[in-house]
């Protein structure tokens, strides 16, 4: 027989054989030897890694574990792999995890447990010749599938950013669809689906009321059927056009029930023309208030154009232009009118779009700041300067549009100053007064003709001089107002006059205010009439800007949550939103009513510190108060009161701005939180235990209770100053890491060393948990002392691993004892041919290795006193039918075993006759035949425990019923019985073969899992 484990090749395969027993490596070499392999033996790690490094066409090292004095088998053949890749196989006696473990991370070809069969001994070395073989094989293939897997690799990743990108765009698409969507649906325009036919096929109306007929009455309608005859025609012919060009707009009108209403329509085809089939959509938009409001404009401009143009004064309109820092530096002219260029000589299409330091050839800006301060603070200034570059003397008022526009108005004073010079001395006087007034002044006679008027008169009017001298204000003024004015000063008394003048000598409306006065002598004759009129344009726009941001504010105000109240300086209500109103009236049954007193509607506990608090912001003091209101159920509400000095322009205290706010929810959320607070004081100062609240993100502590005072040795004041880093004693990065984990709930669980104030260093059990306040969270640590309990864990752990120990080198020594009586008989074996001489010697191999396979599971199991009875009884199985197998016979193994824990004085004994019975079957059950069965079942009934073992074999002879054995093989069954006191039965038929039962009573019994 050569080279059972080398299957085809004639090769003697080279086994460096390294056991340091020389017995057992004798019996081991043999049993190599007859397999067919050469062997070469070695007694010491040393010795192996000489005949290793001199010997460089080994095939296989088959290892013992414990080679006595030296290094053991596990360093040998770590040095023997660093230098070479060959198959290394470990075999020994031990069976132990942690050993397993050890020897498979050293190299997996293969463990063989001493006392194996030989089938299983050569199986192994098979196994272990084909994995090197395989590795190698592997090894070469992984190689190639590493190039393979570097050019898949990058062929994935351009797919997946194609994927990326096309995930890219198909979102895109779908977020410009919903936007496409939400857009026509926040539309509020008419949209209209229409065929080539003119038939509505959809409509979409947000405002129903704009449709000329109902929806329902128009789809499926064409739309002469629906509509008047021009706006049908306009829309055919609209239709036909976006046929050809794929869009067409025009505008129409229709007669509401609202009344008139104007409207643009944009159709677009949809998609390629198809004629015959195509599709539009009408996209309608009502522009009734944009054709009004253009229909006013216009009018206003044709005015406003009317009376730039026509005035005698220089008018320009200019643009502030700034840097990036918003500082202005220069001015663009953006419009003139024709008086400009008569004053200045510079043609409109000059001075348009050119900046003031370009077109006035000075370099600089003419005025910049003072333009730039009317622009910024919004007043209008009045100059009078000499402009070198023109050479003349103007007069100018520049004042601001918004939106950094101005405008200037100026006056060509050369001529005047000149003839004012002469006449200076008689008249300076006056003539200041009248015409440097910013107010517009006339003169009238006793019949209401105008005799004199300044030039602020006349722009204000919008006339001219010319017009105005001589007019007869009380036959051609057309205000009655006016002309009722000048009687009340004609009769001498003052008139006055305010509202919008429509100027009759010019088309000009301007908001004026004007006085008129009579000039009487000593007799009361009247001498002559004086009307100053002011220009209160921009008050009048101020004003409207101002009822607009009322009516904003009024909104605001009534719509707020918290109640409001503007009281005057005697307390009386001026004004109220409609909460105030509403609360006044649900919770203090009082109705609030202008000019009533405040304090008068208020409850009478309220009444006497009420007018206090009033007083205290009358005098400019801010006061906030809270209220508790009893309702008239027996509970309470909370009100939180502000009263706001308000002040008028000049600064003084014109009133109070009263609000309520309802603090109800927050005072009960505050009194829950105070509960809770209290309750956690409780806890967190006589819980008995140590606590410390630490804050993550630096380590700081910022309280802890009186039992972390008395344990760390340091006064509560002293640890809220100190940090956690000061008192554990790992890397402040290490607890700074592991902080942030308590913080994030990874770990909540710790065991740390603790310096005391002392300086003594004790072990704690800390258990850290993340608390929310506010918007932070910090650790609640909680601390536990365990040194004393560490201390005693650890001499009980040292006490119990060198008890383990001892017990691991007990087994240990048990078991090669095993393998040595074991080698010794297969050695003997070997070495007899006689069946009668070598039977009683195979019987009691087999009862040794029964013995071993306990050893084994004893040292798998955590538990000494007992073992799993169900495992035992396979291994036991298993073995002696594999002991006994051979090609020319086959014998099927079934087991039903019930998992059973079992003591190991009762489970020695039922395995050893589980092994006698078996041999027994073996042997002499199946004598002629191929084949055979052998069935081993093991259940809990009732109280006792059963075990059965039986074949199919031919049956026990005649003359033997009774015998379950013959010789020692009976006499151990027997004696095993009855230690067990337990009842043994057999069956015994030629046709269905052999069965043993043995009942067991529960006293035998240790216990089982489901116990």
């Amino acid at each position: 027989m050569e080279n059972k484990g080398s299957g085809v090749s004639n090769h003697k395969k080279r086994i460096l054989l390294v056991e340091d027993d020389a017995l057992v490596a004798l019996l081991e070499s043999e049993l190599l030897q007859s397999g067919g392999y050469e062997v070469l033996i070695a007694y010491s790690g040393e010795q192996a890694l000489e005949i290793f490094r001199s010997e460089p066409d080994l095939d296989l090292v088959l290892m013992d574990i414990d080679l006595g004095p030296g290094i053991d088998g596990g360093e040998t053949a770590r040095r023997m792999l660093s230098e070479k890749d060959i198959p290394v196989v470990f075999i020994s006696s031990h069976t132990e995890p942690e050993i397993l473990a050890k020897t498979e991370a050293i190299t997996s070809y293969g463990y063989i447990v001493k006392g194996s069969s030989d089938t299983a001994f050569f199986a192994s070395l098979n196994m272990a010749f084909r994995l090197h073989a395989t590795h190698k094989e592997l090894f070469k293939k992984k190689v190639e599938l590493e190039n393979l897997a570097e050019n898949l690799s990058q062929t994935i990743n351009k797919l997946l950013e194609t994927q990326k990108e096309l995930l890219a765009h198909q979102q895109k698409l779908q977020e410009t669809t919903e936007h496409l969507e939400a857009t026509l649906n926040s539309l509020p325009d008419l949209l209209f689906e229409i065929d080539e036919q003119t038939t509505i096929l959809d409509v979409r109306a947000p405002l129903p009321e704009l449709l000329y007929r109902p929806k329902e009455e128009i789809l499926g309608k064409k739309i002469n059927e629906i509509l008047p005859v021009d706006v049908s025609n306009s829309l055919a012919f609209a239709l036909k056009e976006a046929t050809n060009t794929g869009r067409a707009e025009f505008d129409y009108s229709l007669n509401l029930a609202s009344g008139p209403r104007y409207f643009e329509a944009i159709v677009s085809r949809k998609g390629e023309n198809r004629p015959g089939q195509n599709k539009f959509v009408a996209l309608v938009r009502d522009i009734t208030d944009r054709i009004e409001a253009q229909l006013e404009q216009q009018k206003t401009e044709i005015r406003f154009s009317r009376l730039f143009q026509s005035m005698s004064e220089g008018v320009a309109i200019h643009r502030l232009i700034c840097n990036e820092q918003e500082e202005p530096i220069d001015y663009e002219i953006v419009e003139v009118n024709e008086a400009y260029s008569r004053h200045t000589g510079i043609h409109r299409k000059q001075a348009v779009g050119k900046k003031a330091s370009e077109l006035y050839g000075l370099g600089q800006p003419p005025y910049l700041d003072i333009y730039a301060r009317v622009v910024l603070e919004g007043k209008p200034e009045t100059f009078e300067t000499y402009f070198p570059p023109l050479d003349r003397q103007f007069k100018v008022t520049a004042f601001s549009l918004g939106e950094n526009m101005f405008a200037t108005v100026f006056e060509d004073i050369t001529e005047r100053r000149k003839a004012e010079q002469a006449l200076r001395e008689r008249e300076e006087r006056y003539r200041l007064v009248f015409e440097n007034a910013p107010l517009g002044i006339l003169q009238f006679d006793q019949n209401g003709i105008i005799t004199e008027c300044n030039d602020e008169f006349v722009r204000i009017i919008g006339s001219s001089r010319e017009a105005l001298i001589g007019f007869n204000i009380l036959e051609r003024a057309g205000d009655e107002k006016v002309k009722e004015a000048v009687r009340e000063a004609l009769a001498g008394r003052i008139g006055y006059y305010e509202g919008i003048y429509h100027s009759v000598t010019a088309n000009k409306a301007t908001p004026t205010r004007g006085f008129f006065a009579g000039v009487f002598d000593e007799k009361g004759n009247f001498i002559n009439g004086i009307g100053i009129f002011e220009d209160f344009t921009k008050r009048y726009e101020t004003e409207e800007a101002l009822r607009g941001s009322e009516a904003s504010l009024r909104a605001i105000f009534d719509s707020s949550y918290h109640s409001f109240i503007f009281l005057d300086t005697e307390g009386r209500i001026q004004s109220f939103n409609q909460i105030a109103a509403k609360r006044h009236t649900e919770i203090l049954g009082t109705k609030l009513e202008i000019g009533k007193k405040l304090v008068d509607l208020l409850p009478e506990k309220f009444r006497t510190t009420f007018p206090i608090t009033l007083q205290k912001a009358l005098s400019g003091e801010y006061v906030r108060v809270e209220r508790e209101i009893p309702l008239p159920d027996g509970s309470s509400v909370f009100y939180q009161h502000h009263l706001t000095p308000v002040y008028s322009d000049q600064k003084n205290i014109i009133g109070v701005f009263y609000s309520a706010e309802d603090i109800t929810e927050l005072k009960i959320s505050e009194k829950a939180l105070r509960e809770s607070e209290e309750r956690f004081r409780t806890i967190f100062e006589y819980s008995g235990t140590i606590m410390l609240l630490i804050d993550p993100e630096d380590g700081s502590i910022l309280d802890a209770n009186y039992q972390a005072e008395e344990f760390y040795g340091y006064p509560r004041e002293k640890l809220r100053q100190m940090n956690i880093k000061e008192i554990n004693t790992l890397p402040p990065d290490e607890i700074q890491r592991l902080m942030n984990e308590a913080k994030q709930k990874k770990i909540n669980y710790f065991l740390f060393k603790h310096r005391l104030s002392s300086g003594e260093i004790r072990e704690v059990e800390v258990h850290s948990h993340p608390i929310q306040f506010g918007e932070k969270k910090y650790l609640l640590s909680i601390i536990i002392d365990i040194t004393e309990r560490t201390r005693l864990e650890q001499q009980l752990k040292k006490t119990l691993e060198e008890r383990q120990q001892i017990l691991r080198e007990l087994q240990h020594r048990v078991k090669n004892t095993f393998a040595l009586i074991y080698s010794l008989i297969n050695l003997e074996l070997n070495r007899l041919q006689d069946k009668e001489i070598r039977a009683p010697l195979e019987s009691f191999k087999n009862r040794i290795m029964s013995l071993s396979r306990l050893y084994d599971l004893l040292s798998l199991s955590e538990k000494y006193q007992e073992i799993s009875l169900d495992r035992f009884l396979k291994e036991i199985s298993e073995f002696v039918v594999k002991s006994y197998a051979s090609p020319a016979k086959k014998v099927e193994l079934s087991l039903d075993l019930e998992s059973v824990n079992l003591e190991v004085k009762s489970a020695i004994a039922l395995g050893l006759i589980a092994n006698e019975i078996l041999t027994n079957s073996l042997k002499h059950a199946f004598p002629s035949r191929k084949s055979g069965r052998i069935e081993v079942r093991l259940k809990r009934q009732d109280d006792q425990l059963f075990l059965e073992i039986s074949d199919n074999g031919v049956g026990l002879p005649p003359d033997k019923p009774a015998s379950a054995a013959e010789g020692i093989g009976q006499e151990i069954i027997k004696a095993l019985v009855e230690q067990l006191e337990a009842k043994l039965d057999l069956e015994s038929d030629p046709q269905k073969g052999t069965k043993y039962k043995l009942l067991i009573p529960t006293r035998a019994i240790k216990n089982s899992p489901g116990q």
